[in-house]
Parts: structure tokens; sequence; C-alpha cells
């Protein structure tokens, strides 16, 4: 039975340095991050690898945006759920969840 993609990814691997017949599981070579094996390859582009298959964490601006609560507006704070209930001066910014926000649309939005 063939092994499946997850099958794959459970390997263990090594950024670089293996030894002892296990050299194939080195993710680049001479611990070079621009000179990536073959599997490190395979890894990070392959059709179901790293870069075609992760999401940024909304935490750090993935996902999300104006409106939903959820993402980091362009100045870097994270977007306010409550609107314009959070901002009582009207300047874009809120406080919510013990910390500044920005308001969705506002003027510190951008």
């Amino acid at each position: 039975m063939p092994a499946s993609t997850t099958d794959a990814w459970q390997r263990p691997t090594e950024w670089s340095g293996n030894g002892s017949g296990v050299e194939y599981l080195d993710m680049v070579n001479g611990f070079d991050a621009n000179s990536l094996t073959a599997w490190g390859d395979r890894v990070f582009n392959g059709s179901d690898g790293i870069a075609a298959t992760s999401k940024t964490a909304t935490v750090y601006g993935g996902g999300g945006g104006p409106g939903t609560g959820r993402g980091t507006s362009p100045n870097g704070y994270p977007y306010g759920v409550d609107g314009g209930s959070s901002d009582p001066d009207g300047d874009g910014w809120g406080w919510e969840n013990s910390r500044s926000c920005v308001v969705p649309g506002g003027p510190a939005d951008g």
C-alpha cells in the first residue's frame, strides 16, 4: 500500500546535519537556509507543502479584517469587535479586552 501524504509529513526531519544513512531527512544542505535539499523542497514547496497549505495566524494579521473583530489593521493594532461603541471620542481608536484596538473604517484604520 503506498504511503499517504500524511505519512510523509510524520517522518522525523532535521534542519541539517543528519548522518548514519538518514541524511535524506535533512531539509537544507550544510545549514544553509537558501539551499533546500530535495526533501526540504518537497516539504516547503510541494503541492501539499507548507507554502501551499499554511495560513497566517490571525494574531499576525491573517484572516479577519475590518468588521470581523479579527485580524490586524494596517497600523499593526487589532481590529475591535464593538465598532464605534468602544470609541466614544470618535478618533478611530477603541479599548477592548484591556488593549487598544482600531475601529474598522475609522480615522485610525489605515
